[in-house]
């Protein structure tokens, strides 16, 4: 069982790490120019808008792009390195996000070492909030699942 886990952090990793590739690959592919508002707005959720971010989350340091993609590889090796580390005590939550959390970071480094920019395209229509991408949708969603696992682990430790 304990191999199962390797495999299912890996292969949510790949895949998430592959939706992320092609779609940064889609908005760059020369068809779209920076700054265009690409789509019409879906059930006044989002659309899409290619951007490209030089800067971390909420354009926070600026063309601090190979500090950024270094620290985001370094995240993503210590969570491993945690992970096998415990892998006696996690479950199928801590798996996904942590898969989900270095899916995201290795993402977002790739194009930073590549383009030196992040390709960003989703943008909320019903709040104002910075453009974002695949990576940084699982990047949220994996910290938001390895708190619920924490959180969750830890109520069943206090019973």
């Amino acid at each position: 069982m304990k191999n199962k886990k390797y495999i299912y952090l890996a292969t949510i990793f790949v895949i998430w790490l592959l939706f992320d590739r092609l779609t940064k690959i889609y908005f760059d592919s020369g068809e779209f120019f920076i700054g265009q508002k690409i789509t019409d707005s879906f059930l006044g959720i989002f659309h899409f808008t290619l951007v490209h971010n030089t800067g971390g989350a909420f354009g926070l340091l600026g063309d601090a792009t190979y500090f950024l993609a270094g620290f985001s590889i370094l995240i993503a090796v210590l969570f491993i390195v945690l992970y096998v580390l415990n892998k006696d005590k996690v479950n199928i939550l801590h798996t996904v996000s942590i898969a989900l959390i270095c899916a995201g970071g290795i993402g977002n480094a790739i194009d930073r070492l590549v383009n030196k920019y992040v390709t960003d395209f989703i943008c909320f229509d019903f709040i104002s909030f910075p453009v974002f991408n695949i990576a940084d949708i699982g990047v949220t969603c994996g910290i938001i699942l390895l708190i619920i696992a924490l959180l969750k682990k830890e109520r069943n430790h206090d019973n």
